[in-house]
């Protein structure tokens, strides 16, 4: 397996060893030696990598904590972060300026700006840490999945109950307050919760098959459709819940809200692998072509040139990714070298692709990938080299 990344590298969140701006083709990510990754999640300026063995690594800008590596040194490769945890870790996720991990047992361990964390505390936490220890209302809780936001995070446990906790910027939480500890989501009880995603400014939830939206009303990022929102938020206690019955019978099994805070978009891949797309349409990054400046109604994004079902959708800031098991498609800003396209190096204007275009990585395989506002790593295997 190797494991390769483009775009901005600045603080070097790509974790190919040096501090070079901009990376215009896909790059190999400096692992150690007999490291294999199975996932992926790239957040704001920093990634995180999740290896077959259960080992997490992180690299990029430390500010904050957001590495977990025990400081706030940038990392320009990879370094691991799970020493001290004995659970094997099972899932990572990276938000903006925090991070967490799930173990086998269901714990979830998180680190970065404290306001997110779950942990009470007035200093950043620099290494993860067990929120469970500070909460004796979570203390047995098992949980399944763990979504980090801006600052804030989202938690499911194993039967389907709703968990919020950090910065409640709008009330993306469901009430006035921040909670600093993990709550459960009382307007979600009588619901069972299959899949959730955070962006910066909105989030997604699927339950029943079907889709339900809150957050910020920008841009028609939400899918209302024709129903008219007078509010520039809607709360995840009144959520707007998205219509494709013009589009698919399919049930819909993935969300992906884009890391940004202006020019809002979200994808949704049906149980057929069609892939939609509602909100702004920024450098044409809802996949429909460039005719359009946003759309509070789902679109079926223009998949011509994707020959493969797709198995996975990444919502990055002003661009667009979807994965197939033998190919990574992405649109949109190809600025910062972004889309991973190698001639927008020495494009004189502003680079984009107008529909999803396929990435040349070696591969026969993909085993996952992410993308994040500036930059977006994938793991391939190489099946003539295996």
């Amino acid at each position: 397996m190797i494991t390769f990344g483009f775009g901005v590298n600045q603080q070097g969140q790509l974790g190919i060893g040096k501090p070079q701006k901009e990376v215009h083709k896909p790059t190999k990510v400096l692992l150690p030696e007999n490291t294999f990754i199975s996932s992926v999640s790239c957040g704001g300026w920093y990634t995180l990598f999740l290896s077959q063995n259960g080992d997490v690594f992180s690299c990029g800008y430390g500010k904050y904590g957001r590495l977990g590596s025990g400081s706030e040194t940038d990392q320009h490769t990879p370094i691991q972060i799970n020493k001290q945890i004995k659970e094997k870790v099972v899932q990572i996720s990276a938000g903006n300026w925090v991070g967490a991990l799930l173990t086998e047992n269901g714990k979830i361990y998180s680190w970065g700006k404290s306001s997110g964390t779950g942990i009470p505390s007035k200093d950043d936490i620099l290494v993860p840490t067990p929120i469970h220890e500070h909460n004796p209302k979570i203390k047995d809780t098992r949980f399944t999945n763990v979504c980090c936001g801006d600052q804030f995070m989202f938690a499911i446990d194993d039967n389907g109950q709703l968990y919020g906790w950090g910065k409640n910027r709008d009330g993306i939480l469901g009430s006035n307050k921040s909670p600093v500890l993990p709550q459960k989501i009382k307007s979600w009880k009588n619901r069972k919760i299959q899949k959730i995603s955070c962006g910066l400014g909105h989030a997604g939830i699927i339950s029943d098959s079907k889709l339900f939206m809150f957050g910020s009303t920008q841009d028609g990022c939400l899918g209302n459709g024709k129903e008219k929102i007078d509010s520039k938020f809607i709360s995840i206690d009144s959520p707007v819940q998205v219509d494709f019955s013009h589009l698919t019978d399919s049930p819909i099994v993935s969300v992906s809200c884009n890391k940004s805070e202006h020019y809002l978009h979200t994808l949704v891949m049906s149980e057929k692998g069609q892939i939609f797309s509602f909100g702004s349409n920024y450098k044409s990054k809802l996949g429909v072509g460039e005719q359009i400046q946003k759309s509070s109604v789902p679109l079926s994004v223009d998949l011509q040139n994707v020959k493969s079902v797709p198995l996975k959708i990444c919502a990055g800031g002003i661009h667009s990714a979807l994965m197939t098991n033998d190919g990574f498609y992405t649109w949109g800003c190809g600025s910062n070298g972004r889309l991973g396209h190698s001639e927008s190096e020495n494009y004189r204007y502003l680079f984009r692709e107008n529909i999803p275009r396929k990435v040349d990585l070696e591969a026969k395989q993909l085993i996952d990938a992410d993308c994040s506002y500036y930059h977006s790593i994938c793991v391939v295997s190489n099946l003539e080299k295996n």
